[in-house]
């Protein structure tokens, strides 16, 4: 995961209220799971994407990228980030458990 996928994420994330971001982040982040999945068994791209976060978010158009200023950009920046750091935590968690 590079730093341009969680930003793609925060600029998709943009489209919904702020009560909604984490759950939209957490929607994102299983298709673009299931997705890498898919790719690892079969090799082959999915209607999910290729398995990245920023595949993902890019399946929507995407406006342009706000500045770090804008508040909600900042929001949505720190939801994305912290939903990856969650999820990195967890597959690091289960696979080294």
């Amino acid at each position: 995961m590079i730093h341009q996928d969680v930003t793609a994420a925060a600029r998709w994330l943009l489209r919904y209220p702020r009560a909604e971001r984490r759950g939209q982040m957490a929607v994102l982040i299983r298709t673009a799971d299931a997705a890498d999945q898919a790719r690892m068994q079969g090799g082959e791209a999915s209607f999910q994407g290729d398995g990245t976060l920023g595949h993902a978010a890019r399946a929507q158009a995407l406006g342009q990228e706000p500045s770090c200023d804008d508040v909600e950009y900042a929001h949505a920046l720190a939801v994305a980030y912290g939903a990856v750091s969650a999820f990195l935590d967890h597959r690091v968690g289960s696979d080294f458990a």
